[in-house]
């Protein structure tokens, strides 16, 4: 099941679709982007209002996680690579933010999250190279996931893991292979 938005603005298109993911597999909701992006000195933002109230949320490095103070006039964008988790009392259901190693994400009061998808640097000059580099096509994925307690508990990991890195499926026609019918990882 899937639901498809398509518009314009300030010269650019965005055609979005929002999909359940399948099965046990998933457990969340996906948003596809497919963008041509031609919109000077914006940024584009998903705005993820929440009804949980909480000062600080959890971000993925792929080291490890980190938590952060919201609203901070010097800080107010922090990098990210797989999910964002406003985290809430153990007790209460949780939504994490997945995303597909976009550029960053702020949290400007206790209620919002929001996460950065597509910038364009402002500058004197109007049109600087990196701001050209920007313009042009985007495909990208992110998504909700909801879990009860902590990030750790809900396997936040896991979820972003499979929207990073989905299963393919493919079929192989019938072969002997190579390994003949008793391969063996060692030799004497």
């Amino acid at each position: 099941m899937a639901l498809e938005v398509s518009r314009e603005t300030e010269g650019s298109r965005f055609v979005e679709t929002i999909r359940l993911a399948a099965g046990d597999a998933g457990n969340r909701v996906e948003i596809g982007n497919v963008i041509d992006w031609h919109t000077k000195e914006s940024h584009l933002k998903a705005v993820f209002p929440l009804t949980a109230t909480n000062p600080v949320a959890t971000y993925n490095w792929d080291i490890g996680a980190m938590s952060g103070a919201t609203d901070n006039p010097k800080k107010f964008e922090v990098a990210s690579h797989q999910w964002v988790d406003p985290p809430i009392a153990a007790a209460l259901t949780a939504q994490t933010v997945l995303t597909d190693c976009k550029n960053a994400s702020d949290k400007p009061d206790d209620n919002t999250l929001r996460l950065t998808l597509i910038r364009t640097p402002v500058r004197a000059d109007n049109m600087t190279i990196r701001a050209r580099r920007i313009w042009g096509h985007h495909e990208f994925v992110y998504g909700l996931a909801g879990h009860l307690g902590d990030w750790r508990k809900g396997q936040t990991d896991w979820q972003a893991y499979r929207l990073n890195q989905p299963l393919i499926a493919f079929e192989a026609s019938k072969h002997a292979g190579a390994l003949g019918q008793e391969p063996s990882h060692c030799s004497a």
